[in-house]
């Protein structure tokens, strides 16, 4: 697992006003897609049932959040470089 100090502090002071903006946006589509879901399955599930679906839907998204981590600090870097790159491209032109 790779970890950026830097992609950190960039989603402390950033990214997470901008997902949480998102999560509170009822009117993406989304949302009325898994809300539509939740209630067909709670119509046919029992309570018990309805438990393993939490369960499941609360490591799926664990899952995702290690994935997006991880591909954030992908791009980071990825950014990073492509910036170094091209300021290398401004130096190397000016000499």
């Amino acid at each position: 697992m790779e970890y950026s100090l830097l992609y950190d502090i960039i989603e402390m002071n950033k990214l997470n006003d901008y997902r949480d903006e998102l999560i509170k946006d009822e009117n993406d589509g989304f949302f009325k897609d898994e809300r539509c879901a939740r209630e067909e399955l709670e119509k046919l599930l029992s309570k018990e049932h309805m438990k393993l679906v939490d369960r499941y839907k609360f490591h799926i998204n664990l899952r995702e959040g290690y994935i997006n981590y991880q591909t954030s600090i992908k791009l980071l870097n990825y950014g990073i470089k492509i910036g170094m790159q091209i300021q290398k491209a401004f130096d190397d032109d000016e000499q």
